[in-house]
């Protein structure tokens, strides 16, 4: 076992093998010459190594690691672990269930039988350009897991139900679209860019597309089957773009046709007679592209702001609105949002705006200090019965029809009392026009991180104005909400949802 290992590393591959079994690797190095006399001395010279192993797994669990060359590697039996490294290599999980990844280079990665992970680039889902490669995966049998990474890929779920992944997360300048996949037989799960060939397979199949409008070319599904495949799209908006989003049946009618405005999206052979309805769409404002105005044209959407100082408006339709920071881990992170202007329109809409960035600090015995830098946001629901939710210093007006104000306040104490209280609590929400015949308010909050708890119901109370003509919403006697024109508001009107439960 010790004089296989060490003839592999000079080698400059790796492989963990069973002490029954053995991996093989070949490599053609020429006899070393011998120096001119027995008496010259000998400059220490780097071995010059053959770039392309050959390794063979066993049939335990192996880890086969290639090198700067073309390799090929076979894992055969077991759960094996197969990296290429650099090179144009050959990975061949065979039989198990195994992770293989192909790092730098244009690699050729086949799954086999077992339910594999394989991976064109890096062992993970890289946001850097460094490690592209055309690479070819083929799942094989069994529920695969395919991720492709940068560059143009060619990706084949093969038999059972597959997830393909084909993001270019680096989304750096010059980065080539057009990757083809294929799903196989079975009910995959396919995400790619946009720009790439899809055919689905047998099954039904779910199919989501990261469109950017004007960067990337047209999607094209081959085979698309109503009522049994679903389509979804994620579009990238910058300044400037315009819509509206529609769908047409294609010339030849044996398909459809999706346009952004003048731009063809997407190509949908079997689509003919597909509306908007049948597809669900998400309008993403580009991440950094400044301060962006856009107006929806959609009866219907679903639009994320990114972190600047947005307005955006919904239009016609129930649509679903988000700007700022939602989601994620709370602790020790800076969480951006900007300014943001968010108008529902007509029908039943939900918005979401995180309007504050603040960071949490805590040595564990210090008092914990939070750092605001706090960002007002406007949320209009126009029409309709929407829902609004806001966190620090919003401005809410809910417009006809019945709505729903969600405060989530983003504030926490520590379990030990040791915090700046002052520091805790940010700006109150503005609730413009709340109607206690119609509305309701509802008080939220995000959840815990770590040293931090949320507070009971218990703790949140309302206090009218002296002069009657509005109320203060408290948590902890800190006014979270103000509510003109409810100056009859009581702690029974008010609802708790989330992680706060109503004693």
């Amino acid at each position: 076992m010790g004089l296989l290992f060490m003839m592999a590393a000079m080698l400059g591959a790796v492989a963990f093998i069973d002490s029954d079994d053995s991996a093989s690797d070949t490599e053609d190095t020429p006899d070393p010459l011998p120096p001119e006399t027995p008496t010259d001395p000998v400059d220490p010279v780097d071995p010059i190594p053959d770039p392309s192993l050959t390794l063979e797994g066993t049939s335990g669990a192996d880890l086969l690691l290639g090198k700067e060359g073309d390799d090929i590697v076979y894992g055969r039996a077991g759960s094996d672990t197969l990296s290429g490294g650099a090179g144009d290599d050959q990975l061949f999980g065979q039989f198990g269930r195994d992770d293989i990844s192909g790092d730098g280079g244009a690699d050729s990665l086949y799954g086999g039988q077992g339910n594999d992970i394989l991976y064109g680039d890096a062992s993970q889902i890289s946001t850097s350009s460094e490690t592209d490669g055309a690479d070819f995966l083929d799942g094989g049998a069994g529920d695969d897991r395919l991720y492709g990474g940068g560059g143009v890929d060619t990706l084949h779920g093969g038999d059972g139900d597959d997830l393909i992944v084909d993001y270019d997360l680096s989304r750096n300048e010059g980065i080539e679209n057009g990757s083809v996949v294929d799903g196989g037989a079975g009910d995959d799960d396919i995400r790619v860019d946009g720009g790439s060939t899809i055919t689905g397979g047998d099954g039904n199949d779910s199919i989501f597309i990261h469109a950017d409008i004007g960067e990337e070319g047209v999607t094209e599904i081959t085979d698309f089957v109503q009522g049994q495949d679903t389509l979804a799209f994620s579009i990238i908006i910058r300044e400037g773009d315009t819509g509206p989003l529609t769908i047409q049946d294609s010339a030849d009618g044996t398909g459809a046709e999706v346009y952004m405005g003048d731009t063809l999206v997407a190509e949908i052979t079997g689509g003919q007679g597909m509306t908007l309805d049948d597809l669900d769409v998400a309008f993403v404002l580009e991440q950094n592209a400044g301060d962006i105005d856009y107006t929806d044209g959609e009866a219907g959407s679903i639009i994320e702001g990114n972190h600047s100082d947005n307005v955006i408006n919904g239009g016609d339709g129930n649509d679903s609105i988000f700007a700022g920071y939602v989601g994620g881990d709370y602790a020790g992170e800076n969480h951006h949002g900007g300014s943001d202007v968010l108008n529902g329109g007509a029908g039943d809409d939900y918005i979401v705006a995180n309007s504050a960035t603040y960071t949490a600090y805590n040595d564990g015995t210090s008092p914990i200090e939070v750092v605001h830098d706090l960002h007002v946001d406007t949320l209009n629901g126009g029409e309709g019965n929407d829902t609004l939710v806001a966190n620090d210093g919003g401005i809410l007006t809910g417009g006809e029809g019945e709505d729903v104000f969600v405060i989530n306040h983003n504030m926490r104490y520590v379990d030990n009392d040791a915090y700046d209280g002052d520091n805790l609590f940010p700006e109150p929400v503005l609730i413009t026009d709340f109607d206690p015949s119609e509305d309701v308010i509802n008080i939220g909050y995000f959840g815990d991180f770590s040293g931090f708890s949320g507070p009971s119901a218990t703790e949140v109370t309302v206090e009218p104005w002296e002069n009657g003509e509005g109320s203060n919403i408290l948590l902890f006697d800190r006014v979270i909400a103000t509510v003109p024109g409810a100056g009859s508001l009581t702690y029974d009107d008010l609802s708790f949802d989330r992680d706060l439960a109503r004693a």
